[in-house]
């Protein structure tokens, strides 16, 4: 699709240092962390782990080992794809251990274009084709990923959004992410 914002990443985790982390100052469960607790915001994910360990998904409150063999692909649900299903197939909520050894893994983060208006509960609907269900209220998918991304994330808190996007990304209620991160951080 002519500018979808799908990326696809690959990722090293070093194994975490003395020199780089003062680890006297975390707790037992922040030193075992490189990725801390979060959702992917687009449709959804596909994670190639070449079968190391480390990814976890949090399943029935507690967090769990996935254990992918090195030819296959891990499928993580995202924020995108919740809201679509009216929030009845759950983002998957996941985090990332240090496992004392190099790492590697290779996401694919499938997300639509920018100018994507998403709707919310497509499987009660009548709707033939997505955009049957599509009015001009909803925000773009872009200025929404915007908005989530400048508020969730600290390192995006000073991000400068373009002038001409400014007031949609802050018109953009994302009160539905809050909800649904409160309701997994519960959980635990």
């Amino acid at each position: 699709d002519k500018g979808a914002l799908t990326t696809m990443r690959s990722i090293h985790y070093a194994p975490r240092s003395n020199e780089v982390v003062d680890s006297s100052q975390l707790s037992e469960e922040e030193r075992k962390l490189i990725t801390p607790p979060h959702s992917d915001g687009g449709l959804m994910t596909l994670l190639a782990t070449f079968g190391y360990p480390g990814l976890q998904v949090l399943m029935d409150g507690e967090y769990r080992s996935v254990s992918a063999p090195p030819e296959s692909l891990v499928v993580n649900l995202g924020e995108v794809f919740s809201k679509l299903t009216e929030y009845r197939l759950k983002a998957t909520y996941h985090q990332v251990l240090d496992i004392g050894v190099e790492r590697y893994s290779s996401p694919m983060f499938v997300e639509p274009r920018y100018s994507a208006r998403i709707p919310r509960g497509l499987l009660n609907s009548e709707a033939q084709t997505v955009e049957d269900e599509v009015d001009s209220s909803i925000p773009l998918f872009g200025d929404w990923l915007l908005r989530r991304i400048t508020s969730l994330f600290v390192e995006w808190s000073n991000f400068q959004i373009p002038q001409d996007r400014l007031a949609a990304v802050s018109a953009v209620d994302i009160s539905d992410v809050l909800a649904q991160r409160s309701a997994q951080s519960a959980k635990l």
